[in-house]
């Protein structure tokens, strides 16, 4: 009996593990050996996203330091491998991971303290919302969902899940979905605008991290728009309307997520000293006023007035950067100036830049 035990042992198909689409609450090396088991796809959805991004930032090392290269590669389509003593090693060759976390403003702002967290671009990875509170506003509202919708998007998921892969001994080979003609044109006017506002002096010259990215961010979208509009039997070709909708979505999260930068640190106050800095490191006046950084600065800074400035200024007299100087004789108390500000020498001189 025992020789036909191990007969029989022998001779048994490997049973596969069943596929999994989604996880939640889990470990970086975990979840490294889901996405190899299931065709380089997996998905991270979690109603208190707070703890995965804890998990990312080494809540579990042992030195404390920063675990997110699963993360990391799960955005760029990279190689994931897995190797552990006495288990078979895992393989994924083109990972793709999505996450999906809810989390409270708190969780960004211990975000800040992680340079790497921000450094290595995983913060610039995500598509940030910051939804305004309503506290105080909320009136109860029995109204359900639409089962209508409902049942079309649950309809139209499943269709896509039941589509066979192209090669069944290999199921990491891809569909290929084409931006061309005018919906390419669309989608690189607007890369171009994102690539401008990232210039020194430009509207996103304090977040170049997310910008960039942002355009290869809305062709995705607009990849899934395509593929929710038309389902399994989507043409290759994404249609216009489908590019201009996606960055209607991108220009969306881009404002949610200057608003998530500025509450971990990244803009602000501090985020604006720097780019004065920059247009003095550039310009290396030896003195000038209020009213003309503003003229200067007012488009790509997103200010309306010249006062906004002031704090900024601030940091960077505490910085001995620059300093003001004392207002003309014979100004009339209340009346109001721009004021003018001195340059340190050393920077005007490029000894300290």
């Amino acid at each position: 009996m025992t020789n036909e035990a191990e007969h029989l042992a022998e001779s048994i198909t490997e049973i596969p593990s069943p596929p999994r689409m989604i996880a939640g609450d889990i470990s970086p090396e975990h979840l490294a050996s889901l996405i190899c088991a299931n065709g380089g796809r997996m998905a991270v959805a979690d109603a208190e996203g707070g703890l995965i991004f804890e998990i990312m930032a080494g809540r579990y090392t042992k030195n404390g330091g920063p675990n997110m290269e699963v993360f990391l590669k799960g955005h760029a389509g990279d190689a994931i491998r897995v190797d552990r003593s006495g288990r078979p090693s895992e393989f994924a060759r083109t990972a793709a991971l999505t996450c999906i976390l809810t989390a409270q403003p708190a969780i960004l702002r211990n975000l800040a303290a992680k340079d790497q967290m921000r450094g290595r671009g995983l913060l610039a990875r995500f598509l940030f919302t910051m939804p305004g509170g309503l506290i105080g506003e909320r009136t109860y509202a029995n109204k359900p969902m639409d089962p209508q919708l409902v049942e079309q998007y649950a309809a139209r998921l499943y269709d896509l899940l039941t589509v066979p892969p192209l090669d069944l001994a290999d199921p990491e080979i891809h569909r290929r979905i084409n931006l061309n003609g005018k919906a390419l044109e669309i989608w690189r006017t607007y890369h171009d605008k994102i690539e401008k506002a990232q210039a020194p002096d430009g509207e996103l010259s304090h977040m170049t991290d997310f910008a960039s990215k942002l355009p290869g961010a809305v062709a995705r979208i607009a990849g899934l728009i395509h593929l929710m509009k038309h389902g399994p039997k989507a043409p290759e070709d994404i249609e216009e309307d489908t590019a201009a909708g996606a960055w209607a979505l991108g220009l969306f999260f881009l404002e949610h997520t200057k608003a998530a930068f500025a509450e971990m640190g990244a803009g602000g106050d501090m985020g604006l000293a720097r780019r004065v800095y920059g247009w003095i490191s550039r310009n290396r006046p030896e003195r000038f006023t209020l009213g003309r950084l503003f003229d200067n600065m007012r488009n790509g800074a997103g200010i309306d007035l010249s006062d906004d400035l002031l704090p900024a200024m601030a940091i960077l007299e505490d910085r001995n950067i620059i300093r003001r100087e004392p207002a003309p004789p014979g100004t009339k108390p209340g009346r109001k100036s721009f004021g003018s500000w001195e340059v340190n020498p050393a920077i005007i001189s490029g000894v300290v830049t």
